[in-house]
């Protein structure tokens, strides 16, 4: 990827002015097992692989990444880490980062492709969504894949302005007008200028719209970059990362996102707070409610010994080495724990009252609505 840093950068592109045209390839793909394989060129060296648009990336075997090692279709610098994915079965498997410098389709080059390098005899050779994304407008009909990709007259050229379209994106961005950002990050990124912080901003403009396929498939592009280059950021990008995974019902993978998250957010902190009870949500929506409960009762326990304060300091007027926004947090907790059960019982009363007495909006309209008195420490209740 180039660097894209902070300076005029023009890029020279063709402009159709009235004689903007599309150029339509038809590939014959070869039906084998029930499936699509196409004929390709990986880096220059020969291959087929199976259309896949459910796999988020390409993905090859080990032997065959082997080959490819071995007679220089692949370099060491082409490996870029590792981690760990879930194939078809469910199962959690590891795997190596790769990055295929050129996919040759019958003329059409895609260049800078993540790809998966998976250990075992049965390993699949799949063209995923990394690829598939970077092709182009398609259509399948039987065993054709017609591509239809835009041309444009060389007898006009533009100057596009990199800097002054990123900043424009960055603006819509900051205003809320993700959409438009979106428009404006996917013209540079096609253009290959985006840096690893850039793509993270984009991927993040794809999850306030709700687009969780396109903002994990970035992710895991500037993975290994922001791992090793970023640190400050791996709060965020983990967090991000494990929200994409929940919303697709990937929950193992979306727990251990949000664990990395919050072993690198400063402790305590609201960002924190907010990981936690994403954890929490989590649990909740494999119906473990035990699990939920408890990963937010072990934090909050932390929270308090942390402050040097009880959970009933709230009624004792002993909290004013407190900061507004322990308070906040704390009322938050207390009022989030008492979703973690599956039943309307006591217990959920006695975390409500709790938190309408640190102070939870939410948690006081509740018990004003359901007649809890949380102003004195009730009698009923005992408090750790």
């Amino acid at each position: 990827m180039k660097s894209f840093g902070r300076r005029l950068f023009l890029i020279i592109c063709f402009c159709a002015i009235g004689m903007l045209g599309h150029a339509q390839t038809i590939i014959q793909m070869e039906e084998y097992g029930g499936v699509y394989r196409i004929p390709c060129k990986i880096n220059g060296a020969k291959m087929k692989l199976i259309f896949d648009t459910g796999a988020d990336k390409v993905c090859i075997s080990l032997s065959m990444a082997k080959y490819l090692l071995d007679n220089d279709f692949l370099s060491k610098n082409d490996i870029k880490g590792s981690g760990s994915s879930t194939v078809a079965d469910g199962s959690i498997v590891d795997h190596i980062k790769i990055n295929i410098r050129d996919i040759e389709i019958q003329g059409i080059h895609i260049n800078n492709v993540e790809a998966i390098v998976i250990d075992g005899q049965n390993a699949p050779l799949l063209m995923g969504q990394s690829a598939i994304r970077k092709l182009g407008k398609y259509s399948i009909s039987g065993n054709k894949l017609i591509v239809n990709r835009n041309t444009t007259s060389t007898q006009a050229k533009c100057e596009v302005d990199a800097e002054k379209l990123l900043d424009e994106a960055n603006e819509a961005k900051s205003n809320g007008y993700y959409r438009i950002a979106i428009e404006k990050y996917s013209i540079l990124y096609n253009l290959d200028v985006l840096n690893p912080l850039d793509i993270m901003s984009y991927a993040l403009c794809c999850e306030r719209v709700e687009d969780y396929s396109t903002e994990l498939f970035l992710l895991n592009e500037i993975q290994y970059e922001i791992e090793a280059n970023y640190s400050n950021m791996k709060d965020v990008f983990f967090s991000s990362l494990g929200t994409c995974y929940e919303k697709k019902g990937d929950y193992y993978a979306a727990l251990l996102n949000y664990e990395k998250a919050k072993r690198n957010t400063f402790p305590y902190s609201n960002y924190q707070v907010l990981i936690v009870c994403s954890m929490a949500d989590v649990y909740e929506a494999q119906g473990n409610y035990y699990k939920s409960k408890k990963t937010l009762s072990a934090f909050i326990t932390d929270y308090l010994n942390e402050k040097k304060i009880k959970a009933t300091d709230c009624w004792n007027n002993n909290i004013s080495n407190l900061e507004s926004y322990d308070i906040q947090n704390i009322a938050y907790l207390f009022y989030r724990l008492s979703f973690a059960n599956d039943t309307y019982n006591d217990e959920v009363k006695k975390y409500i009252i709790i938190a309408a007495a640190w102070g939870s909006e939410e948690a006081i309209e509740w018990c004003k609505a359901h007649n809890l008195h949380y102003k004195t420490k009730p009698n009923n209740y005992s408090y750790n």
